[in-house]
């Protein structure tokens, strides 16, 4: 069962979040995301879960497996995010996407610096001559801005990391059906005071009880149910009173699930060598280059849900 609005308000409330720093990412399968945060001395780790009927957002006290391949999406947010500051974060409206607003100041030597051999000679400072003091230069502080979006829909999950502007830098999912692609501008969902008036009464909090055990994507929400997570910790983990064990994989299963965590990071491998190959001057290497770039997304695009499908009875 997924989370509504009132619930990930809730949830928001008490993580807290607002002025923690990313210490790092961790993406133990396609459709999860962890966040290791830490604030005034205390470090929580925030999971954010994109499978069908299982979408949510919430503090989790697990052990976060790595992958055994590095994932594209975790790979990228740690050359950008990793380090940032949570400025800002909110649920937009009732609309049960959450806007996470980021900043870190990082080095940047000047063009002209040296990156030639130091000349050291017997005194205590390193002799340098005066063309080289020159264009040594001092590292400048710069200021980085992002945006990460985080879409909570039970049949459209995604998280999206984006500019100040909102063009897309990368998304967790490729989606160009819903415009959710590399460069594209990323729109948010218009607030509606009506909406959020009506919602409250609409989707009350629910109450969550011990359930299904599952691992990292079997974990109940905050809220309500922090208290009964700490209890079971290492026992089962929380979930909807009214969810149905679901049957565990067969052997069949096993084997497609094994073949398709190797076939996923090969086709977002190749797609991402295809990327410069489409801005080519070669008109012909542009045009196989987008060909191909198509069939791997049609292909990407059949995989991931049934991914998320099997991977939610690991």
């Amino acid at each position: 069962m997924s989370l509504n609005c009132n619930e990930i308000n809730l949830i928001l409330e008490e993580l807290n979040l607002e002025g923690a720093f990313i210490q790092d990412i961790i993406q133990p399968g396609y459709d999860t995301l962890a966040l290791y945060t830490y604030k005034e001395g205390n470090a929580k780790t925030v999971l954010i879960c994109t499978a069908q009927n299982s979408v949510r957002l919430n503090e989790t006290r697990r052990k976060i497996t790595k992958n055994d391949k590095p994932l594209r999406f975790m790979e990228f947010l740690r050359a950008r995010i990793k380090g940032c500051r949570i400025n800002s974060v909110e649920q937009i409206g009732v609309e049960r996407v959450i806007k996470m607003e980021l900043s870190r100041l990082v080095e940047e030597k000047p063009k002209g610096a040296a990156k030639g051999t130091v000349h050291i000679s017997l005194v205590k400072k390193p002799v340098l001559s005066k063309d080289e003091i020159e264009a040594q230069g001092e590292p400048v502080e710069i200021e980085e801005n992002y945006i990460l979006y985080i879409k909570l829909w039970n049949n459209a999950a995604n998280v999206l990391l984006c500019d100040t502007d909102g063009t897309i830098l990368e998304p967790m999912f490729r989606r160009p059906e819903r415009g959710e692609m590399k460069d594209e501008k990323f729109a948010e969902p218009a607030a509606d005071e009506q909406k959020v008036a009506e919602a409250l009464v609409r989707f009350p909090v629910r109450e969550w009880e011990h359930g299904e055990a599952g691992g990292v994507a079997g974990e109940a929400p905050a809220g309500r149910g922090s208290e009964q997570q700490s209890a079971s910790e290492g026992e089962t983990s929380p979930a909807p009173a009214n969810n149905i064990q679901k049957k565990k994989l067969s052997f069949k299963e096993q084997k497609e699930f094994e073949q398709l965590n190797e076939e996923i990071p090969a086709l977002e491998a190749e797609q991402k060598e295809l990327e410069p190959k489409m801005a080519s001057a070669d008109f012909e290497e542009v045009r196989k280059a987008g060909e191909r770039y198509k069939e791997i997304e049609a292909l990407l695009e059949e995989k991931y849900p049934r991914w998320e499908e099997l991977a939610e009875r690991v």
